[in-house]
């Protein structure tokens, strides 16, 4: 297990009794970061768990982090509907206006989500109430109710896009990841996927997955295939895939159910007696099919092999009959008779 995971997953599930012992232990606040940027502060944060917040921030946890898309805890705070927590980061000097890549800050969030205790509290911690986003707008564009009711007294304005601006609908959100969090009132329609995306289900206990996109941290690489093992239905990364012995925590979003990896022999990683043979007869078997895949459907003994192996012509040529470059004898030894 990878340094400091427990004071991580502890902080996750909010569990501060675990969490004090871990931290009793040695263990830092710091100590593990995820792959998309989130230390035990963000998921405490991202979760809601103000009690854990504040057990972390006085345990020297840095609160200045922020995660690959740029959001700091205020925006996480925001997106976990936490008020306390918000109040607790504010007087960590951590700065209410300050935007992630997209150009949203955390009150544009949380008058998007309705959460307005969160709204208010921003508010006393010198939220700019009129600070607009491309593609978001402003808070007030956002907002509905009881949060427009209290913004608009509080003299914000609508920006010049006004309400239903793209960036702010649901399928666009979802790239904040544990942001998602209902149905967005604002959102486009988002149409049912066509062909093979149809299958492109959600992952699930036991399915080997894959990278949806790159990404520049976490256990998976680009082509890795993984197995989901567990998932705790929890709104921030459920999914807890295995690598080899490696273990890392991933949202239903990153991943895409893909078939098993190809299992190898057990001595495949190093040079057997066996393993030597086998690449021989293979090595070999290619060099027979080099000559023997001729043209003009026919079937006959190539003269440099000492076997009687033929190979079913498919209509390409070999390289001694002038095979083209696109047909692989690896490939095709599977037609050797």
């Amino acid at each position: 297990m990878d340094k400091g995971y427990d004071v991580y997953e502890y902080s996750r599930r909010g569990d501060l009794e675990s969490l004090r012992e871990a931290l009793d232990s040695g263990m830092k606040p710091d100590d593990y970061m995820a792959y998309d940027g989130s230390t035990a502060l963000v998921m405490a944060a991202r979760s809601g768990h103000s009690h854990i917040v504040k057990e972390l921030l006085a345990r020297g946890g840095d609160s200045q982090v922020r995660t690959e898309d740029g959001s700091t805890l205020l925006h996480h705070a925001a997106s976990g509907n936490s008020a306390e927590a918000i109040d607790l980061l504010i007087k960590s000097r951590i700065d209410a206006n300050t935007v992630n890549e997209d150009g949203v800050s955390p009150i544009i969030l949380a008058a998007h989500y309705g959460h307005m205790s969160c709204v208010s509290a921003l508010c006393s911690g010198g939220a700019d109430i009129n600070l607009s986003a491309e593609g978001w707008g402003t808070p007030l564009d956002g907002a509905e109710g009881e949060v427009a009711k209290f913004l608009e007294s509080k003299g914000a304005k609508r920006s010049a896009g006004g309400a239903d601006q793209p960036l702010a609908a649901a399928h666009e959100r979802f790239s904040y990841g544990c942001f998602e969090t209902g149905e967005n009132p604002h959102s486009t329609p988002v149409l049912a996927p066509k062909g093979d995306e149809a299958n492109d289900r959600k992952p699930q206990v036991g399915d080997s997955v894959r990278l949806r996109f790159a990404k520049p941290s976490g256990m998976l690489r680009e082509g890795d295939v993984g197995v989901v093992v567990a998932d705790d239905g929890s709104d921030c990364v459920p999914l807890k895939v295995t690598f080899g012995e490696r273990y890392d925590y991933y949202e239903y979003r990153d991943l895409k159910v893909c078939e098993p990896a190809e299992e190898l022999p057990q001595d495949s990683d190093h040079a057997t007696e066996d393993g030597t043979k086998r690449f021989l007869v293979r090595k070999k078997l290619e060099k027979r099919f080099a000559c023997n895949y001729l043209p003009n459907v026919e079937r006959r003994a190539c003269q440099c092999t000492s076997a009687n192996l033929a190979v079913k012509c498919q209509g390409e040529q070999c390289e001694r009959w002038g095979a083209p470059a696109s047909v692989s004898p690896r490939s095709a030894l599977a037609v050797i008779v």
